[in-house]
């Protein structure tokens, strides 16, 4: 990616860290296993244990 085009993307000050996880669950996650269709959890092999 160019410098330029990284200047207008907005996001967390330098410093800021943004939780990906909360350590509960999975909600308002997607999963996407290769081979398989965007959605589609083959196997249960995207949860939180």
């Amino acid at each position: 990616m160019s410098r330029s085009f990284l200047r207008g993307c907005t996001g967390p000050e330098r410093g800021e860290r943004v939780p990906l996880f909360n350590g509960k669950n999975l909600d308002g996650r997607t999963p996407k296993l290769t081979g398989y269709e965007l959605g589609n959890n083959h196997a249960d092999a995207s949860r939180a244990v």
